[in-house]
């Protein structure tokens, strides 16, 4: 899903709309403001760019999917994620909020959607041939969790070595 279909998904009237992505669920704009102001304060929200919106600016935030009874229990289940009914967004308070938000953030670097790269460092690092076999034989759910943090743990364990 794009990141347009997102915002729209996101500013349906008397919808907060939480969208799957990967282990999280985000909420964009309309419906973080709304999952902030109704649900839970401490959300961590993050800004970024987007170029295919002409550099537009969009605040998102999410949690872990295994989390969602905990704060909305009546959450319904849909294609995309979740959704829940709630109050029509006032639109004053909610340029307030967006206003006030985006000047608390670091400014973002403009990043492609295309994508969702994260440059950690700028190392380069190779992976040997047993774990380029394992990723090649790995999918969501093959192995056990103790296998997958194993390998994240090998891979973290090489990164710091090479510090």
């Amino acid at each position: 899903m794009n990141i347009q279909d997102k915002i729209i998904l996101s500013e349906r009237p008397g919808k907060l709309s939480l969208i799957r992505e990967g282990m999280f669920l985000r909420c964009y704009e309309q419906s973080l403001f709304l999952f902030i102001t109704n649900y839970r304060g401490d959300l961590h929200v993050s800004l970024r760019q987007f170029k295919n919106l002409d550099g537009r600016l969009v605040v998102y935030g999410g949690f872990p999917a295994s989390q969602l009874k905990k704060y909305l229990p009546e959450a319904q289940e849909t294609d995309w994620g979740y959704e829940i009914d709630c109050e029509i967004v006032c639109s004053e308070r909610y340029q307030a909020w967006f206003k006030k938000t985006t000047q608390s953030l670091p400014a973002p670097e403009e990043k492609d959607d295309q994508f969702n790269k994260t440059e950690v460092s700028e190392k380069v690092f190779y992976f040997n041939c047993e774990l380029c076999q394992f990723l090649e034989s790995w999918s969501p759910g093959k192995f056990p969790r103790s296998v997958d943090d194993g390998f994240i743990m090998t891979v973290k364990k090489a990164l710091n070595e090479m510090e």
